[in-house]
């Protein structure tokens, strides 16, 4: 800044110039707290969890066998969750009780005999899982020895072992709860509010993965039956798909033809079927989906 000052003549004198620096001001950024530091820490570490949960969830959605499953969950659950043991619970036909599938016990400091249960098949209601099962809630405990649910049957040789924690989440499709998944710790006070986040996510992508699997065996097994039935049928049969591609031939439809199988199937059905008649008889009932008959004579 730059200031001019005028006096009169008697003063002697008739002006002075005057120059003032004004410093610019620092505004500091306001300090992060260690407590939002912590937060911030614990945000990310839980978006790295999750993150790894997704991709398990897709090693799960590829495998279409409950052997399958419960080895992709052996082998990656220790990426996202601290455990001594893991183990899945699922209710068998009635509803009346659930089988204990034990995936993974820790025996680097034990035997390996005490942290599994010798019991294999428990009361719907029973131990932690049946209360979970029963609630249809996750149950979260850090003294699993004074927990009022605990089985004699179930949790105490858990609790012999060594273990103090437990978490078990609802494993559910729809509105049917069908099991649950069980992980289990000797430290105390093991999961907190983010490993219950985590296991949710989890619990959600083995219930999917299960019920495809569960379908996959139905699908499996009545195919099997149908292949059954057909290969011992006194008539011939061949069955094609809606693309009159050729899935199965019997054996009497394999006389008939003249043919192998395995130069049958696969083939469309214009390849196959050399007779004009009978390739005719099939795109009919391809066309309108409906029970066609025809009284064809093959040529020998």
């Amino acid at each position: 800044n730059f200031g001019l000052t005028t006096f009169g003549r008697s003063g002697g004198v008739t002006g002075t110039a005057r120059s003032t620096t004004t410093m610019p001001k620092v505004i500091k950024p306001p300090e992060k707290s260690v407590a939002q530091d912590a937060a911030q820490a614990s945000e990310a570490t839980l978006a790295g969890r999750m993150s790894t949960v997704v991709e398990i969830g897709l090693a799960l959605m590829s495998t279409p066998t409950f052997s399958e499953i419960f080895q992709v969950l052996s082998d990656q659950a220790k990426w996202v969750l601290d455990f001594t043991q893991v183990s899945v619970s699922l209710l068998e036909a009635g509803g009346a009780t659930y089988r204990l599938h034990t995936l993974v016990a820790d025996c680097s400091d034990i035997s390996c005999e005490p942290t599994v249960s010798p019991f294999i098949h428990f009361a719907a209601t029973e131990g932690l899982p049946g209360a979970a099962l029963s609630a249809d809630r996750p149950i979260i405990t850090s003294d699993l020895a004074r927990h009022p649910q605990a089985s004699p049957r179930l949790e105490m040789p858990l609790t012999q072992a060594g273990i103090r924690s437990e978490m078990v989440l609802p494993l559910r499709v729809g509105e049917r709860t069908f099991g649950t998944l069980n992980f289990a710790a000797r430290t105390v006070d093991a999961y907190h509010a983010d490993d219950l986040r985590v296991g949710r996510v989890l619990a959600l992508q083995l219930s999917a993965a299960l019920d495809a699997a569960r379908l996959y065996g139905q699908i499996e097994e009545e195919r099997s039956t149908l292949v059954s039935v057909i290969q011992g049928a006194v008539e011939g049969i061949l069955m094609i798909d809606r693309g009159g591609i050729v899935l199965v031939v019997n054996p009497v439809m394999q006389s008939i033809l003249e043919r192998e199988p395995a130069a049958l199937i696969g083939l469309p059905m214009d390849q196959a079927l050399a007779d004009t008649q009978l390739q005719q008889l099939f795109h009919r009932t391809l066309q309108t989906s409906d029970t066609a008959t025809a009284d064809i004579t093959l040529a020998d």
